[in-house]
């Protein structure tokens, strides 16, 4: 009717339970549970709490980033934007699962070597399609990988990710995890390391693949000094000397875990092609070896061994190949959803005030710790 005043739309991303619902926090920032107003899927919103100028570059930046990489192996961002406040937010795919460092933690050990393998593929997946974005990663240890209850392998957080484009300041030329940090990018005293390459996340990976397979990190130890000592001059016992894996395989590790980025593999599509060929070839040993036992067992034994089978369920099967944790368990970390079919389309990248999240006029305030 004529003289009547339109009610504002219904924002598109609103946090559950007015932002009692934390999945993470941080030092700067919180992840909350969100929902996607148009597709009824559920997101995660990450929400910064410093106004710090330096901190909401390096914010801005991450989201920029999320949206700029499109992979099922990267946690997808869906929409960023500010609130009236002016504090930014980034909304992600909210993920299910657990992190890589909880399932080391669980397993007690190593990690069969299919699901070592099926797991490096999924981060070198993921690592191709953050180096075609122009973005390197830095930051690829287990805790910064997803393992969905679906089978997933996600890499998230690009807190310290840098662009390679050297005109693109550098936010974070300091930061990286020991033990898992590439030599190159080690501080000095003398100058700021550089920013990295393709090759640097290689190195990396190759680090959590080493720890998967032998149940221990390459670099154990607590004395900072001795480990960056001892990464730089690549003091690492070969991976076939303290795991059951193939040389093939230990070969790999060993070239990815190189201390001069020259002597690594440089693009991590190659990598991914690699682990997959020696999944493929264990795969395939395994069923073979599983025809042998069935054929030695008889025409009963075998009809005996197939029931079994098939009573014990998909499960199994899906535990057996390392085909990721298993169903029911949910993430606490700042992990948004997989990439399955409730994962929304890619909302607007800059909210408008009448269009943005309904989390109030501030956002949630909570007491932080530090950033995981």
């Amino acid at each position: 009717m004529a003289g009547e005043v339109p009610e504002p739309p219904q924002p598109r991303y609103t946090v559950d339970a007015g932002g009692s619902q934390v999945l993470s926090r941080g030092a700067d920032a919180v992840v909350y549970a969100a929902t996607d107003n148009v597709t009824d899927s559920p997101v995660a919103m990450k929400v910064l709490h410093n106004d710090d100028p330096r901190a909401v570059a390096g914010f801005r930046q991450e989201a920029d980033m999320l949206m700029r990489v499109q992979s099922p192996h990267v946690v997808a961002g869906l929409a960023q934007g500010e609130f009236d406040n002016g504090a930014p937010y980034v909304v992600m795919e909210r993920l299910s699962g657990t992190d890589l460092r909880t399932h080391l933690s669980t397993a007690g050990g190593p990690l069969s070597l299919d699901e070592t393998l099926r797991i490096g593929a999924g981060i070198a997946a993921g690592l191709s399609a953050t180096h075609d974005a122009g973005i390197v990663h830095r930051d690829v240890k287990p805790e910064n990988v997803m393992l969905g209850t679906d089978g997933s392998v996600k890499l998230v957080d690009l807190g310290i990710a840098a662009y390679q484009d050297p005109a693109v300041p550098d936010l974070n030329p300091n930061a990286g995890s020991i033990g898992y940090l590439a030599p190159e990018r080690i501080p000095t005293s003398e100058q700021p390391p550089p920013r990295g390459e393709p090759a640097t996340d290689l190195y990396g990976l190759g680090s959590v693949i080493y720890e998967m397979a032998s149940g221990g990190k390459a670099f154990p130890g607590s004395d900072v000094v001795a480990v960056l000592t001892a990464q730089v001059h690549g003091d690492v016992q070969p991976l076939d000397q303290v795991a059951d894996v193939p040389k093939d395989v230990a070969d790999l590790v060993t070239g990815l875990m190189q201390p001069s980025p020259d002597a690594r593999p440089q693009q991590a599509a190659d990598v991914q092609q690699q682990l997959v060929a020696f999944a493929a070839r264990e795969t395939a040993a395994d069923t073979a070896q599983d025809v042998t036992q069935i054929a030695a067992l008889g025409m009963d034994g075998a009809h005996t061994a197939l029931s079994a089978g098939r009573d014990a369920g998909s499960d199994v099967g899906r535990d057996q190949q390392g085909q990721g944790p298993g169903p029911g368990r949910e993430s606490a970390a700042m992990q948004p959803g997989d990439a399955a079919a409730t994962t929304p389309a890619p909302g607007p990248q800059d909210q408008t005030s009448g269009n943005q999240p309904d989390l109030g006029p501030d956002p949630p305030s909570a007491e932080l710790s530090k950033e995981m």
